[in-house]
């Protein structure tokens, strides 16, 4: 499935934006790696969005809706 909002936690790892948010308001923990997050603050990744849109500009299709 691809991401339609990518955003990186303080874990460094990157989360549909939605789904991170359903897990940090039960947990405070990396989903990874289990480790204590430093904060809750999650920051766009730009950089995946980018490479998303080109990808799916070259004609490239989700493998799941």
């Amino acid at each position: 499935k691809v991401m339609k909002n990518p955003c990186l936690a303080a874990d460094g790892y990157s989360y549909e934006h939605d789904a991170i948010v359903m897990w940090l308001c039960d947990q405070n923990t990396s989903p990874v790696t289990k480790a204590q997050l430093r904060d809750k603050k999650l920051v766009p990744n730009l950089s995946l969005m980018s490479a998303i849109a080109s990808w799916m500009a070259q004609g490239g299709r989700p493998l799941m809706e």
